[in-house]
């Protein structure tokens, strides 16, 4: 009697765990995704990639989150689509090809 009650509850704790994980990997795919912009990487300006962080190339796509559209005033952007150009060394706005500001 003593084993199948250890067995019972040994059951029952492998059932919660099991569906701990199932959790946690429904909430590593909502994470992933509230992390892009239809499926483009987001950040700040501040923290985009650059020469000498490594690891960008040209023509790469970023959602500056606080980068400003035409006519947005200083420290108001909602953000822009931009892509990273090599020689200058920034971001560029996708729209008009002019250099991302905040």
């Amino acid at each position: 009697m003593t084993s199948s009650v250890v067995e019972y509850i040994y059951g029952t704790l492998q059932a919660q765990l099991d569906e701990q994980k199932a959790q946690l990997s429904r909430l590593a795919v909502i994470t992933e995704r509230a992390e892009t912009a239809g499926g483009v990487a987001s950040s700040t300006l501040a923290n985009a990639p650059n020469a000498a962080v490594g690891g960008v190339g040209g023509g790469d796509l970023l959602w500056i989150s606080n980068g400003r559209k035409i006519g947005e005033g200083a420290g108001s952007g909602t953000g822009v689509l931009a892509y990273y150009n090599p020689p200058t060394d920034n971001w560029q706005r996708v729209s008009d090809d002019t250099a991302v500001t905040t």
